[in-house]
């Protein structure tokens, strides 16, 4: 098994960006992404890029205001954190629109829990980016401007194909019980207005 760090201070250096950038680009057949942040108009770009040299790209996303049920019956957190989802998706639409394929991570209901919750809709923390079976990006950098630029950050690349199998594996589960986004869906439709005002106006919302 191979790895190396990735390693990024502050203002100085954009070597986490660097190095997922790199991935995508060099991906041939199938991207997998996990995180719940506005991705940076860069990574954007360059996951369309993918789409359109015919790379499979999925990304799996949490909600920022966690909800439960399909009437999408929210946890405390106030309205910042639904403004903030908004954002995270906004930055979706236009990979789902190139070819992309999203999916909101959603548990079913587990013993223990009240049968009101039905399904889970949780945040997802985790910064995760596969390429191919060949290698897989895990850390502290998120996909997201202040990640890029700002934030010291850390990034471990894993270069091994049965590594990169089983955590394409336990993706695939996930999948399996997480809501594809579906661009024809009318509650996604209904606020796709939403997103892009929400999409050109943060962060001047939160002052």
């Amino acid at each position: 098994m191979a790895a190396r760090i990735a390693l990024h201070e502050g203002l100085k250096d954009t070597h986490t960006l660097d190095t997922q950038l790199a991935l995508i680009r060099h991906a041939r057949s199938r991207l997998v992404l996990v995180n719940t942040f506005p991705l940076l108009l860069e990574i954007q770009n360059a996951l369309i890029a993918a789409l359109e040299r015919g790379v499979r790209v999925e990304v799996l996303f949490g909600s920022v205001r966690p909800h439960h049920g399909d009437a999408r019956t929210y946890f405390p957190g106030g309205a910042i954190r639904e403004v903030a989802d908004r954002y995270v998706r906004s930055r979706l639409d236009a990979v789902i629109a190139a070819g992309g394929i999203a999916h909101e991570l959603a548990l079913p209901s587990r013993p223990g829990w009240e049968p009101e919750l039905e399904r889970l809709f949780p945040h997802v923390h985790a910064k995760l980016l596969v390429c191919d079976t060949r290698a897989a990006a895990v850390g502290s950098a998120n996909l997201d401007v202040t990640a890029a630029y700002w934030e010291s950050e850390a990034l471990l690349v894993v270069e091994d194909t049965p590594f990169t199998e089983r955590m394409l594996a336990a993706l695939e589960a996930l999948f399996a019980t997480s809501r594809r986004i579906d661009r024809e869906d009318p509650r996604w439709r209904e606020e796709v207005e939403q997103r892009a005002w929400v999409g050109r106006n943060w962060p001047s919302l939160v002052g």
